[in-house]
């Protein structure tokens, strides 16, 4: 919806009017499209066709104008932009406004929560103020949700001062730096007091991973595990597991910190519950011993990260859910075999070039196809069905999309022949009994292409491709409230060179992020 602004702005400085003869008759298009009653009259009285009308501001459907300063916006207007600095904005400052002020979200605020507009749209700065309020919790949520997850840490200043944190991460302004951090706290030398306590006290930040994971469990009700990268680029080389590595989603090599985080994630809110540090053994011997890294800490780095904080969740026995997890710059066979090895169902996306093994109807049993998986889904096509569901990252918006699912196998592997062919041999290691079960390919189609835009890959061969679609969405409920919330409380703001500093760091951001995720119901 366009909102009109009639020569002056809610601050009641002047509008300047482009007078270009081109923009003059856009706007005469406009006046002419303008009903004769209501809003549109008064913005026709105060603008004749000699007289240009103000440049339009994006605003969003439904939004209720201000008597005497917004009005309706015709049917079919044509779309301008406003270039008025003072009344828009742009999509990355939205995005930092509406993390300053994010909703609280929970079972009972669901939905309320802020979306970005599409890219190459302006929206107005006061009205984005308006919209995002505060669904902050209270001091006495915050102390009591503390008081439960930092249970496990010994000293009682321990725990006060993980509380000081964990407030400092929700109501410090900016970067949360320790100096910031301190700020909320009336003790001198406060910021050395939590820079101890980060970075050189012996608290265990896992038992607080596992309580924030089984609060979390009962709270939010999840559907899913969500495995996400966090990629955070450095312009250094000393804190902690920085070093040059390639990322395919880039395509260029780049000197950065990549750490794995899992979610706990619904269709109403995420929030991260284990993180794992990816590490090089080269980067391990040359600066472990420095940065105080345990010696237990054999160094693992991307997918090997991803499967261990996978698998460190799994034994804090909160119930097995499904893994789901963009692996379309992984290496699969590894993490089919972690996964199904420690029984854990998983869906994972995939490239369209992945080669896999087809079973077709043949006129005696079946033949057996090996082909790319986009190609496979291609000859799926008539068995393509619709499928609504809700976006998580657009509140109440529903979609649909064509689905199709075909079982496969893992080609290469004497495990892997579908029925109705010779026996196979028996799997020789456990990798190949891993890749030699079957399989389900799980092809989606947006109702207006004709190739697949999405490829999943999935044990799960007895669930419908309904629920497999929606599962498959949660990777948007996770980056929504990623970009919203978890950096908003700096999940990305550690800058020591302590292995366990960057440890205890993020466990605390992700008690701020379930705070902040919930609010006043985080109790």
């Amino acid at each position: 919806m366009v909102a009109w602004c009639h020569g002056q702005d809610r601050a009641g400085r002047k509008i300047r009017f482009d007078r270009r003869p081109s923009v003059r008759r856009k706007n005469a298009d406009l006046l002419r499209r303008l009903p004769e009653s209501g809003a549109g009259s008064e913005v026709r009285r105060s603008h004749t066709s000699l007289r240009p009308q103000p440049r339009c501001v994006w605003a969003s459907p439904g939004l209720r104008p201000a008597p005497g300063r917004l009005g309706r916006a015709p049917a079919g207007p044509r779309w301008v932009r406003d270039r008025h600095r003072r009344q828009v904005c742009s999509r990355r400052t939205w995005a930092r406004q509406a993390s300053r002020a994010m909703v609280g979200r929970g079972p009972d605020l669901r939905g309320q929560h802020i979306v970005p507009p599409p890219r190459g749209v302006m929206v107005p700065m006061l009205d984005i103020r308006e919209k995002v309020t505060a669904g902050r919790p209270d001091l006495d949520t915050v102390s009591r949700v503390c008081a439960a997850l930092l249970a496990s840490l010994p000293r009682a200043d321990q725990r006060r001062k993980g509380e000081l944190y964990v407030r400092g991460l929700l109501t410090a302004p900016g970067r949360k730096t320790m100096r910031n951090l301190a700020g909320i706290a009336d003790e001198p030398a406060a910021a050395q007091s939590m820079h101890h306590f980060i970075s050189c006290s012996t608290w265990d930040w896992a038992a607080v991973r596992a309580a924030l994971a089984g609060h979390l469990d009962r709270m939010l009700s999840p559907r899913a595990w969500v495995v996400r990268s966090m990629l955070v680029p450095k312009t250094g080389r000393h804190s902690i597991g920085v070093e040059r590595r390639y990322v395919p989603a880039l395509g260029e090599t780049v000197n950065s910190q990549q750490s794995y985080g899992l979610w706990l994630a619904s269709e109403a809110a995420a929030a991260p519950v284990n993180w794992q540090l990816s590490i090089g053994k080269g980067w391990l011997q040359e600066n472990g011993a420095r940065a105080n890294v345990p010696e237990d800490e054999d160094g693992t780095t991307g997918d090997g990260a991803a499967v261990q904080a996978v698998l460190k969740a799994a034994a804090w026995g909160i119930g097995p859910r499904p893994v789901v997890m963009d692996a379309r710059h992984s290496a699969l066979p590894p993490l089919i075999e972690a996964f199904t090895t420690a029984g854990l169902p998983f869906l994972l996306r995939i490239n369209g070039g992945c080669t896999l093994l087809a079973a077709g109807s043949g006129p005696r049993g079946s033949r057996v196809a090996a082909a790319p998986a986009e190609h496979l889904l291609g000859l799926a096509r008539a068995q393509r069905r619709p499928v609504e569901w809700i976006d998580p990252a657009s509140p109440g918006a529903r979609r649909t999309s064509l689905v199709a699912p075909l079982q496969v196998y893992w080609p290469g592997l004497p495990g892997s022949r579908p029925p109705g062919q010779s026996a196979p041999a028996p799997p020789a290691t456990a990798r190949a009994a891993a890749l030699g079960l079957p399989l389900t390919l799980l092809g989606k189609w947006q109702t207006y292409e004709r190739g697949v835009q999405q490829v999943w890959l999935t044990n799960m061969t007895d669930a419908g491709y309904g629920p497999l679609l929606r599962l498959s969405k949660l990777t948007r409920r996770v980056e929504t409230d990623f970009s919203y919330v978890s950096l908003d409380v700096g999940i990305q703001d550690f800058e020591g060179r302590s292995y366990q500093g960057w440890h205890r760091h993020v466990t605390l951001a992700s008690v701020a992020h379930a705070l902040r995720m919930l609010g006043d119901g985080a109790g």
